[in-house]
């Protein structure tokens, strides 16, 4: 962000809680990863050699560094993986391993399981809303935000006080997907931007270089 011009400043609105104590059971012909936080939590046992399907290159990046070898990197959402995995031939024959969130992967589960996969979806993390947001003292200040997920930006949004609503009204959001912005536009934020592409250079790409008088 400051090749562009800006002055950053963190302002985290989550935690990720890594859920322990798991150990996986049985055989499994692939693990599915939508988010890099679910290697902060990978079960017990669970077979490096196994190929593994990432939404995002930040994530497959993360997925190499865990140890795994055979890692395939989808675009940017969990479509996106499911896509790569009806295009891939041979299909992986055998039940799909999906570490997931706290109430997270439902509908990617649901869906691959529609499309005739068989899938166990595990549990390995859990993101816990921040009571405030830090780092927003000069709310009147900030030009634009950076929203991440539909997650981040609905414990942002609830840990806000008042004055710091106040002090934003004039920001930018720049969002990394459709949900995450239609989650801001559900709290009246008036200046929204999507990403062309669901991943952290789609997100600078949008925000764009510091203009005078930003």
């Amino acid at each position: 962000m400051n090749a562009l011009g800006w002055n950053a400043c963190a302002a985290p609105a989550v935690r990720v809680e890594p859920v322990g104590g798991k150990r996986v059971s049985g055989r499994y012909a692939a693990v599915l990863l939508t988010s890099g936080q679910a290697l902060s939590g990978l079960p017990e046992g669970l077979d490096r050699g196994l190929p593994v399907f990432a939404v995002g290159a930040a994530t497959a990046r993360r997925a190499r560094a865990a140890g795994f070898a055979d890692v395939h990197s989808a675009e940017g959402t969990a479509r996106d993986l499911e896509h790569d995995l009806r295009a891939r031939r041979p299909v992986p024959a055998g039940t799909l391993l999906l570490l997931t969130g706290q109430g997270l992967g439902l509908d990617l589960a649901a869906r691959l399981r529609a499309a005739g996969h068989r899938v166990v979806r595990r549990v390995v993390y859990r993101v816990v809303p921040q009571r405030a947001v830090r780092g927003m003292d000069a709310a009147d200040d900030v030009a634009a935000v950076l929203f991440f997920s539909a997650g981040t930006a609905r414990a942002f949004v609830a840990a806000l006080t008042p004055r710091m609503r106040a002090g934003l009204r004039g920001a930018r959001a720049v969002c990394i997907s459709a949900g995450t912005a239609d989650v801001l536009a559900a709290e009246g934020w008036a200046g929204i931007v999507t990403a062309a592409r669901p991943d952290a250079q789609g997100v600078l790409e949008a925000l764009g270089a510091r203009q005078a008088g930003d």
